[in-house]
């Protein structure tokens, strides 16, 4: 009876330990609700007073989620804007800014466990990226070296910014991508997704603003939705080793020899 009981307990633990390996209580959601119609505010930058979570002015902040632009010294008037319906909100990047820069506002790591994206409402053509950086902060992502001839590579800033992303997610901008973009997604394309400081998304190619910095008719006029972003804390991009689904594999063995000598 005892062996049995401790057998079983022992099952438990290793199933549950198991299963905290892929969840986690603390995730948080941005769903745009209460957004105002455009945000302004640099999340990606330190320089000056902070208001609303950004040191220039308000970001979109929510269940301690900080979601702003990059900081594009050509273009003080980047911004992203509110979509959707009064109970359904969503934000919208379109080429009068530099994407969305998200991170935590206790400035912590995280992982980027689901993001909705829907391309449908723009013009076709070109992609979207994800890029994920170590830090939270990342100063000067772009300068004032922005490309004003149009096209890709216009630029001198490196696609990523100035801050080098380590880990990068492409999407089509194919005027069919609607769909939530999960963890298991940002893995499979690059292991670091698991424990990221901030990410940033904006389309491959015109990383400034382009309606300042870029010729018009170099790029399409897309329009892509932003919703449902949840975080959550840090995850091992490392599977778990196969001696520790052996030994759960033999424990359970255990387990059901103990019970067939219990019913004898």
């Amino acid at each position: 009876m005892n062996k049995a009981f401790t057998l079983k307990t022992l099952g438990g633990l290793f199933l549950v330990g198991t299963a905290a390996l892929a969840t986690n209580a603390e995730a948080a959601t941005v769903d745009f609700q209460g957004m105002t119609a455009a945000t302004y505010g640099n999340a990606n930058e330190t320089t000056g007073a902070f208001i609303g979570g950004c040191p220039d002015s308000n970001c979109f902040a929510q269940n301690g989620i900080v979601v702003g632009t990059v900081g594009d010294p050509t273009d003080s008037g980047a911004h992203y804007h509110r979509q959707g319906t009064s109970g359904d909100r969503e934000a919208q990047y379109h080429p009068d800014s530099t994407g969305l820069y998200v991170r935590m506002a206790d400035l912590s790591n995280f992982s980027l466990q689901n993001i909705y994206l829907n391309v449908t409402n723009g013009e076709a053509g070109g992609n979207f990226v994800l890029y994920g950086y170590s830090n939270a902060i990342n100063n000067g992502l772009l300068t004032v070296a922005g490309g004003t001839s149009g096209g890709a590579g216009s630029s001198s800033d490196p696609e990523g910014g100035n801050t080098a992303p380590i880990a990068s997610y492409v999407v089509a901008n194919d005027g069919t991508f609607d769909q939530n973009v999960t963890l298991s997604d940002l893995l499979a394309a690059d292991s670091d997704w698991g424990d990221i400081g901030a990410f940033w998304l904006t389309f491959q190619g015109f990383n400034h603003s382009p309606t300042v910095n870029y010729a018009l008719g170099s790029y399409p006029d897309w329009d892509i939705r932003i919703d449902d972003i949840t975080l959550d804390a840090p995850v091992s991009s490392v599977p778990v080793p196969g001696a520790v689904w052996l030994f759960g594999s033999a424990l359970l063995g255990m387990i059901a020899q103990g019970r067939r000598k219990a019913m004898i």
